[in-house]
C-alpha cells in the first residue's frame, strides 16, 4: 500500500497535501521512522511557530517536510481536478452528488454547494459518463 494518501476534489485544492485532506498509515516501522525524521525536521522550522491566524504555514510544513522529501513517491492520490499538476493521481472514487457541503474540504458553516465538470482526464477509469466527480 502507500503511506500517504492525498485527497483534493475542488479546483482550488492546488497543493500537493491540503490540512485535513490527507492521511497516512505508521504501521511499517520505516515509515515511522520517516515521520520521526520529518517531525525532527518540522520542530526546527520556524514556520512551525506562525500565529495560528495565519493561512498556509501548515500546507507549506507538509509540502517541504514530508512531500518534497519522502512523501510523493509513496503516495495514493485522489484528485477531481487537478489531475495533470499532480502526476500519478487517479480519479476520485465517487461521482459528486448534489448538496451542499459535497466536498471534502468543505467549511460546514458556509453551506456550499460545489458543481463544476471535472476535466475528463481527472474522471474515474471506467466512469467517463461522471461529469462531477
Amino acid at each position: 500500500g502507500h503511506p500517504i494518501h492525498a485527497m483534493r476534489d475542488h479546483p482550488l485544492h492546488n497543493t500537493p497535501l491540503l490540512a485535513g485532506m490527507w492521511s497516512t498509515d505508521i504501521s511499517d516501522d520505516s515509515i515511522r521512522t520517516k515521520w520521526k525524521e520529518s517531525w525532527a525536521s518540522i520542530l526546527n522550522d520556524s514556520v512551525t511557530y506562525s500565529p495560528r491566524d495565519v493561512r498556509g504555514p501548515d500546507q507549506r510544513i507538509l509540502l517541504n517536510h514530508i512531500w518534497k522529501t519522502w512523501g510523493k513517491a509513496m503516495s495514493l492520490q485522489h484528485d477531481s481536478y487537478l489531475c495533470q499538476l499532480y502526476p500519478g493521481s487517479i480519479g476520485w472514487p465517487t461521482q459528486r452528488m448534489r448538496g451542499i457541503n459535497n466536498y471534502v474540504g468543505a467549511i460546514i458553516e458556509e453551506k456550499i454547494e460545489f458543481w463544476m465538470s471535472c476535466p475528463k482526464q481527472c474522471r474515474r477509469k471506467g466512469h467517463p459518463d461522471w461529469n462531477h466527480c
